[in-house]
């Protein structure tokens, strides 16, 4: 009897408290949507805001903002429901605050928000917007960024989900048509979240991604600097992790009789390592090993109309075919190591030539133009007869031959970076 009690009068406080919540929460809505509008509506700028509806959880610090639209001359700002994560006391906070003095750790989600801009009516839509941040800034840490950064640890995350660009005059200047729209203008999903640590001075980029119907994207890395502000703080070290590649279908923009129809079928690179400044913001070394590699396949462009007229102009003059320029393959990669950069499996095959490139290049972190060349080869083998018959109009301008590999150009070329020399040349 005693524990059938016992459970009753929990019910029932559990069903007030919730009650009461909902009943409070009413409450503070009304008098939170009234002082939001009243607020916003007092700044200096001819801007309309409106909110249909708010709704308030104490219980939970949620506070759910209905039919949102801030709008201008210019710009328009619209979404059905922003949810936001703080507590009330906060919120109302800020509402009443003529200028925000400070901003304490809150978390937002905007659906279906749309940017519009006027008169191009250029816009952007997001299914769904995330701003999450952990920290404290006042007003004064962002009026002395040029002298002080803020003395606490920030971190702050924006996530956004299926995006959609409408801009008809930039893609149209980009050579977008029509048919490549979809695929250029939106984006699944986009992460970029930073953490900034004043007491280790460093710039952390936790993750940073990009992933579209076109390409991914992800990032992350650590920048490290010396000084305080904005006008005093160098980078003196960059630690990274990056690498894209293009999705598995074949991308195309341009227009045959404007620019070209470009086609590609494969694109990725990636970068690791790290690199270290002085004071005047030039490299002086690496900790460790750095790795680039670059991989680019069947691209091609094909002209039509009045640009291929032009490109076949062209064509007679240089004496070599432009109709269809194609690059099937592109594979460049590189190490960095103990000052040396190492060049190896670095490959062109294309419509006009396939060429190779191998070689270690000593470098001078100080001075990088005076980087020595110790030693390096670069084979080219000419395919297109046009361009074989130019190579002999200026083997003949010199009155010799270039060095050669069986049919093969094969070019030994060392001295600095600033004034490259090859083995057998004049110059």
């Amino acid at each position: 009897m005693k524990a059938k009690f016992i459970v009753v009068i929990g019910a029932v406080l559990v069903s007030a408290l919730f009650v009461g919540n909902w009943v409070l929460g009413n409450n503070l809505a009304v008098k939170l949507k009234n002082q939001l509008e009243l607020s916003l509506n007092k700044g200096d700028s001819p801007k309309d805001i409106s909110i249909e509806k708010v709704s308030v959880n104490p219980l939970f610090s949620e506070i759910k903002l209905k039919g949102v639209k801030v709008f201008d001359q210019q710009h328009a700002i619209t979404s059905p429901l922003i949810e936001v994560d703080m507590p009330y006391q906060e919120a109302m906070r800020l509402a009443k605050s003529k200028k925000v003095e400070e901003i304490k750790s809150f978390r937002l989600k905007a659906h279906d928000l749309e940017l519009l801009s006027r008169p191009s009516n250029d816009r952007i839509n997001i299914s769904e917007t995330v701003v999450d941040f952990d920290g404290h800034l006042t007003r004064a840490d962002i009026k002395q960024l040029d002298q002080h950064f803020p003395s606490k640890k920030q971190n702050i995350t924006l996530s956004v989900r299926d995006l959609k660009l409408t801009a008809h005059e930039l893609f149209t200047r980009l050579g977008i048509s029509q048919d490549q729209l979809e695929q250029w203008s939106t984006v699944d999903k986009g992460v970029f979240s930073i953490e900034f640590s004043p007491n280790k001075k460093e710039l952390v980029f936790k993750d940073v991604r990009l992933k579209s119907s076109l390409f991914t994207y992800q990032s992350a890395g650590v920048w490290k600097y010396s000084g305080d502000g904005f006008k005093q703080a160098k980078i003196t070290a960059v630690d990274a992790d990056t690498e894209f590649k293009s999705l598995p279908n074949k991308l195309e923009w341009g227009r045959a009789e404007e620019s070209g129809r470009f086609r590609l079928a494969k694109m990725e690179g990636s970068f690791k390592g790290n690199m270290e400044y002085d004071s005047d913001k030039k490299m002086i070394g690496t900790r460790s090993d750095n790795a680039f590699s670059f991989v680019m396949e069947d691209l091609s462009v094909r002209y039509a109309g009045r640009k291929k007229a032009e490109m076949d102009t062209k064509s007679i003059l240089l004496g070599v075919s432009l109709n269809e320029i194609v690059i099937n393959k592109l594979h460049l990669n590189s190490t960095i190591r103990n000052d040396e950069l190492i060049i190896k499996d670095t490959r062109l095959e294309s419509s006009l030539l396939n060429a190779s490139l191998d070689g270690v290049v000593k470098l001078n972190p100080l001075n990088p133009d005076f980087s020595q060349i110790k030693n390096a080869k670069l084979v080219i083998n000419i395919l297109d007869s046009g361009l074989e018959g130019r190579v002999s109009t200026i083997e003949m301008m010199m009155g010799r031959a270039l060095p050669r590999e069986g049919n093969a150009i094969a070019l030994q070329i060392y001295g600095s970076l600033n004034k490259p020399k090859v083995h057998g040349l004049p110059f």
